[in-house]
């Protein structure tokens, strides 16, 4: 490929590469971020939802603290009229009624003494448009519900005799009560109430849950309950928040809903903007995919834990049908959980929301794609024509470089470059033809003269410097070539000589190692014998000495025996003095026993001599002990004697067994060293043969070096005849010399 087409290409490839790279990294950093702007949108929106989540339980904490203290002030209002109204007073009179347990449904019949209050009796008004006293009052000046409790037994039951709270069928809720016991454990409002306390709180009334306050009636005297004064708001209807969460829109179309989390209202929807669902139990209802979100939510959502800074939340995604326009979508709710009012709360938004913007985002970086590619194109055009033109005006002249060299290469040396101008490619045209003039003129004319042999030829032009340093490197390299060949021819000589020499050094050398390797084998036969004879000599020394070891442990069992025989002697020697005592005291019980024969008179004439054989007897026990003990103490005078000899003989023959040891050690390193040593000896035969071989190839090389050294010499008379045909100049003189 000529320049022009190589500069083209170079261009074009370079213009593609980059705008390929510019893409690919465009389309690159495109994907990353795609993906990453789709990540942080849904972290977005699910910190929108969280953070919805989290205000609406802030919220839900503030108005429960607030709906609390209002319903403490309407209850001091309650307590106002029903004290401006003469208080809570019982009749003798009593009244009927059929008691329904709130909880369990359970009837049971109950007769109660009437209860008044300014004259009136409350009654069993069941009806809501009729009035009844006290509760109707208190919701004509603060609202929400009142009502008054009876109590129906000692356990502390508490029968709604008067109350707004309305069942739901729209009557009042009077007959129903709250037990003391239920499930087993007290009812908490009851069992404040009756220790005298106001109960303040979340409580089940009827049927649903209400933010209550409860206060306790006295009888006359203050020594009994007999009753209960209550004011509640239903917690889902603190008007400012509810409100407040249905005005909330999450993201573009998401809403808030509230869902009851445990107990009776387990899965019950308590707030939402759908009316026809909400207060519905929504706890078996299943998305399209069939999942129980509802209770998906609710099971998860009592498992949350909020503290003072820190509310947690968790993601529940669903998919549910619209039931207007019958297209399914994806829902991601973020649920928090306030505790004390049972609130599973779920910020809701539609993952269509989140699709939208991201598609919106999509569409933006694909046109930013799309400017990029064009403008690579366009870029790249503009460079292929712009590589094209720069080829052609650099490739004109390189063409006409390369022919005038071509013509050069075959030698003619006429043809010259007709460039003109002030750039590099003029200047190299210049060049080159004055290359060609001084070729044509001097470089041939010297270079004919070189190939001739003759290094006395001096030039004028360009190349008379380097000509002369040539001639002159030549001549200092031929004169030092001469010299070096009379060296050479006269150390051959002296090298066939020493060869000669040599040869006859290495054969006498070769019949001495024969004669030494031979008095070494003799050597090497006696240190065998000598080693062999230690290794007797150190088997002997040790049997010595296991037979010495074997004395000093017997000679130790000995003396082990001899002192339990000293030891048995003394035990004998001290029973034969415990049988010197017996006979002494047998002697005086003889003695005693004869005294007593002789009172006894003629009765007593056996028994006295009975006794006398006795006495007799122990006499010659005493006797005869006497004897054995001195016996028995000379015999262990005597063994310790012999103990004290033995312990000697023991130490002896410890001496003796250490120093058979010591000679025994001896013996083992000489053995161990006339082995080593033999070992040492069958080496040096083994270097001596080596030697011998080495020698032997020392005579064979010698002979070949002689004739070497032969063929050396002849060939350093050939290369005096070559050297002595140039023609070198004699530095010795200041005039050029001429030397055959």
């Amino acid at each position: 490929m000529k320049i022009q087409g190589k500069i083209t290409a170079g261009g074009i490839a370079l213009i593609v590469l980059t705008a390929i790279s510019i893409v690919w990294v465009a389309l690159y950093q495109k994907g990353i971020l795609e993906e990453r702007i789709d990540r942080e949108i849904e972290i977005l929106a699910e910190q929108e939802g969280e953070k919805v989540a989290q205000n609406i339980y802030l919220m839900s904490q503030a108005m429960a603290e607030s709906v609390t203290k209002q319903v403490q002030a309407n209850l001091n209002v309650a307590q106002e009229v029903l004290d401006n109204a003469g208080g809570i007073v019982l009749n003798d009179e009593t009244v009927s009624w059929t008691a329904v347990n709130q909880f369990s449904k359970q009837k049971v019949s109950v007769e109660l003494p009437k209860m008044y209050t300014g004259g009136v009796w409350l009654g069993k008004n069941t009806r809501a448009e009729v009035e009844t006293p006290l509760v109707d009052k208190v919701y004509e000046l603060v609202g929400g519900t009142a009502t008054v409790f009876q109590r129906m037994n000692d356990e502390g039951d508490m029968l709604r005799v008067a109350t707004n709270v309305l069942k739901n069928n729209g009557s009042r809720a009077i007959g129903t009560f709250i037990p003391h016991i239920h499930n087993g454990k007290p009812n908490a409002v009851i069992d404040a109430v009756l220790r005298g306390q106001t109960y303040i709180g979340r409580a089940f009334v009827v049927n649903d849950w209400y933010i209550t306050a409860y206060k306790p009636l006295w009888n006359a005297d203050k020594s009994r309950v007999v009753g209960v004064l209550y004011f509640g708001e239903k917690q889902e209807n603190v008007e400012s928040l509810r409100k407040g969460i249905l005005d909330i829109v999450v993201g573009r179309s998401g809403q808030v809903y509230v869902v009851g989390a445990s107990q009776d209202q387990k899965g019950r929807i308590l707030l939402t903007k759908d009316k026809a669902v909400e207060g519905e139990n929504l706890l078996s209802a299943q998305d399209e995919n069939g999942s129980p979100y509802i209770k998906n939510i609710v099971e998860k959502a009592v498992n949350l834990t909020s503290s003072s800074g820190e509310i947690e939340t968790f993601v529940e995604k669903y998919v549910l049908k619209n039931e207007r326009t019958g297209e399914s979508s994806t829902k991601l709710g973020v649920v928090s959980y306030y505790k004390p009012w049972d609130w599973a709360i779920v910020a809701e938004y539609d993952a269509r929301d989140i699709e939208d913007l991201v598609a919106g985002v999509n569409g933006n970086l694909n046109a930013m794609a799309k400017w990029i590619i064009i403008i690579a194109v366009i870029a790249g055009g503009c460079t292929v024509v712009g590589a094209a033109l720069g080829g052609r005006a650099i490739s004109r002249p390189l063409g006409q470089a390369v022919s005038m060299l071509q013509a050069l290469d075959a030698g003619n040396l006429d043809q010259r470059l007709d460039i003109r101008g002030k750039d590099e490619i003029a200047e190299l045209a210049r060049t080159m033809n004055k290359f060609a003039d001084n070729l044509s003129d001097e470089i041939l004319a010297a270079f004919q003269r070189l190939s001739e042999g003759d290094f006395t030829f001096e030039a004028t032009g360009m190349i008379k410097e380097p000509l002369a340093n040539t001639n002159r490197a030549l001549n200092e390299l031929m004169a030092q070539v001469r010299q070096a060949s009379s060296q050479i021819a006269s150390g051959s000589n002296q090298v066939a000589d020493g060869s000669q020499t040599l040869s006859q050094g290495a054969a006498e050398s070769a019949s001495s190692m024969e004669q030494i390797a031979a008095s070494m084998q003799d050597l090497e036969s006696k240190t065998r014998s000598n080693a062999g004879n230690a290794g007797q000599a150190n088997v002997l020394a040790d049997n010595a000495r296991k037979v010495a070891e074997t004395g000093k442990l017997q000679m130790q069992d000995m003396v082990s025996a001899m002192q339990d025989i000293n030891a048995s002697s003394m035990d004998i020697s001290k029973i034969i003095k415990v049988i010197d005592e017996i006979a002494f005291q047998t002697n005086l019980l003889a003695l005693n026993a004869a005294v007593e024969a002789a009172r006894a008179g003629q009765h007593g004439k056996g028994f006295a001599v009975v006794a006398e054989e006795v006495r007799n007897l122990a006499a010659r026990s005493a006797v005869a002990a006497k004897e054995t003990a001195q016996l028995i103490e000379g015999s262990v005078s005597k063994t310790k004697h012999g103990t004290e000899i033995a312990g000697n003989a023991a130490v002896a023959l410890d001496e003796i067994v250490t120093e058979i040891t010591r000679v025994t050690d001896l013996i083992s390193d000489m053995a161990m060293s006339s082995q080593e040593q033999a070992e040492g000896i069958i080496q040096v035969n083994q270097g001596l043969a080596q030697i011998d071989t080495v020698t032997q190839q020392n005579t064979a090389s010698s002979e070949e070096n002689a004739a070497v050294a032969e063929q050396l010499s002849s060939q350093a008379g050939l290369l005096q005849e070559l050297v002595a045909k140039f023609k070198l100049q004699d530095k010795t003189s200041g005039d050029r010399l001429l030397l055959k």
